[in-house]
């Protein structure tokens, strides 16, 4: 009833912030379509294409409209019964369109207008509970908005999980307000709830959030508050056994850490530089609103603008102790990078209420010294800059669709992987050139598997396997040494490639930077991730190329049950499956040929 009053007074706001959100919504397509010599008559598929994961996410969402609820490994076919190392509930969510019969494309276009609308309401209906006017909040929802474009036009992550963020920063704030209201304990239940079933670094935030709060409220005495936020904490981790549950089955997974370390897990207490690049802005915009608090009258005491501090604060260092927390875990996977995504959020509503309350108190901030007048100039402009940066980086991607070759072929795609869902009835092992995309497009377009792809390396298998897989695959380029160390981070993740020397680097800087190594520590030299993991590594894999899989390749593509190999006559000179035994081409057009194994 409180909402339904709430959109009936604010209807007319929202129905003009949903057109504006609408026009931002189809601004690729619209690019597309007009780029049609480049488009070609794909532009649904060529949209499905640029968003954030969109290719990762799709062959998940695809493997769920294929019958496997747990999403075991949608690249590899021996997989596909098992379960996914990592959240899914988010991956049903973004399938329904599809389960309704909608294509690919349609589904991918209508799911970005449909959570796009979700995002500005949800949005629009906190800065509303803060009580700034409504077109006030309009211009804060679209910079909002704007702020994380790119990332809510790719599937799932995050185009799913910002809604359900911004419904516990809703359900949250609505509880500060009333927290004795019954509809805003079940509210927060609820949206906390759902967090843990949604995203895996949502449901962390969430939780710090919650804790912080009640350590917050304890500390102030606030018995009442205390043991409410308490329940509400409580009830919502028992919601959560299901999950809890199913992910105890995950992490017992034999090859979980293998895999963990895969996507990109590192065993680390120093912090990331993303915690602190984004970190910054939590801290200044904490400051600004302490400032203002403490330096006009009218806002010591005022109800709202204490909400807001409360609110903001709360939020923001949690967000902040979820990025750092490997600093006393030791357990890293992507931490701040992940919540970045939220902190990038926060800024916009925090530093659009901010400005509201500045522009509110006018008349008082006159009265203040020259020198506080200057601090806060500064200091908000430092905020607005890192709103800039955000926009910066996640709407004016835009302009690059129209440049990127990727879509270019994406057209000729289509009709050979037609071919194979129409002609081969049960699940098949594709062997295509794993460095073309149409690989990347047989999960997505087919019911059919591929034999090597860098994304399934994420779900569980052994790296033996993973290493196996990316030399059986690459068996037709001829490859050699150099080519296993340049596309290390393919077969092994980035938690093996990228992460660790990027940490040693990290400590070798800051080392020297302290000058430590003038009073005998060791500082180290900057390094690759090849000189890092040694060259022996990669010379043992080399060798196993050459005695393992090339004099034994019939009987591996056996093992990894290939019956199918797709030549691209444009790209793929070295790509040659007639020189294998017992394949006959079975499919032709003017771009692709399609060879079927026989055993």
């Amino acid at each position: 009833m409180i909402i339904k009053e709430k959109i009936k007074k604010n209807y007319k706001y929202i129905l003009v912030l949903m057109v504006i959100t609408l026009i931002f919504a189809l601004l690729p397509l619209v690019i597309i379509i007009a780029r049609h010599d480049v488009f070609g008559n794909e532009p649904l598929l060529a949209f499905n294409a640029y968003g954030n994961g969109a290719v990762y996410y799709d062959s998940r969402i695809r493997e769920i409209k294929d019958g496997f609820p747990f999403l075991g490994n949608p690249w590899f076919l021996e997989y596909n019964s098992k379960i996914a190392p990592a959240f899914l509930a988010a991956d049903w969510i973004q399938a329904v369109p599809l389960l309704l019969g909608l294509s690919f494309g349609v589904a991918t276009l209508v799911s970005f207008l449909f959570w796009s609308l979700v995002f500005v309401f949800l949005a629009y209906a906190i800065l509303n509970e803060l009580e700034l006017p409504s077109r006030w909040n309009i211009i804060g929802v679209i910079i909002s908005y704007i702020s994380v474009y790119s990332l809510m036009l790719g599937p799932v992550s995050m185009q799913i999980v910002f809604p359900f963020l911004l419904l516990f920063l809703l359900a949250f704030i609505m509880w500060l307000k009333n927290p004795h209201s019954r509809f805003t304990i079940i509210f927060l239940i609820l949206s906390s709830s759902f967090s843990f079933y949604i995203y895996t670094y949502l449901w962390q935030a969430v939780l710090t959030i919650i804790f912080l709060t009640i350590l917050f409220l304890f500390y102030t005495k606030n018995k009442n508050e205390f043991f409410k936020l308490l329940i509400v904490a409580l009830t919502s981790l028992i919601l959560a056994i299901p999950l809890i549950v199913f992910t105890v089955k995950q992490v017992t997974n034999i090859y979980y850490w293998e895999s963990m370390t895969r996507t990109g897990f590192i065993n680390t207490h120093w912090p990331a530089a993303e915690a602190y690049y984004s970190g910054r802005w939590i801290l200044v915009m904490l400051i600004l609103w302490a400032l203002l608090w403490h330096w006009t009258k009218e806002y010591r005491d005022h109800r709202i603008y204490k909400l807001c501090f409360l609110f903001f604060s709360m939020t923001g260092i949690g967000f902040e102790i979820v990025s750092l927390s490997n600093v006393i875990t030791g357990k890293e996977l992507e931490l701040a990078g992940h919540v970045v995504r939220f902190i990038t959020v926060w800024l916009a509503l925090s530093l659009t209420a901010f400005v509201f309350f500045v522009w509110d108190s006018r008349k008082s901030l006159r009265n203040i010294t020259l020198p506080k007048k200057i601090v806060i100039i500064i200091l908000l402009g430092v905020c607005f800059y890192g709103v800039w940066q955000y926009a910066q980086s996640y709407f004016f991607m835009t302009g690059r669709i129209a440049t990127t070759k990727q879509n270019l072929d994406l057209a000729d795609y289509r009709e050979p992987l037609q071919w194979l869902e129409d002609n081969v009835s049960e699940p098949a092992v594709i062997w295509v050139n794993y460095r073309e995309k149409i690989n990347d497009y047989v999960t997505i377009l087919t019911k059919h598997y591929v034999l090597f792809n860098g994304d399934g390396i994420l779900h569980f298998l052994s790296n033996q396997e993973a290493e196996e897989r990316y030399l059986v695959a690459g068996y037709m380029n001829d490859i050699k040494q150099s080519d296993i160390e340049k596309e290390y981070e393919w077969y092994a993740g980035i938690g093996n490639s990228i992460h660790p020397y990027k940490l040693h680097n990290r400590k070798t800087k800051l080392c020297r930077l302290l000058f430590l190594d003038s009073l005998g520590y060791n500082c180290g030299e900057l390094t690759d991730a090849v000189s890092l993991k040694g060259k022996e590594y990669f010379a043992n894999l080399y060798q196993r190329y050459n005695e393992e899989i090339v004099p034994n390749i019939n009987e591996e593509l056996r093992k990894l049950q290939v019956t199918y190999i797709i030549e691209d006559k444009e790209c793929q000179s070295n790509f040659q499956p007639l020189l294998l035994e017992n394949t006959a081409l079975v499919y032709e057009n003017h771009r692709f040929l399609i060879y079927e194994i026989n055993r």
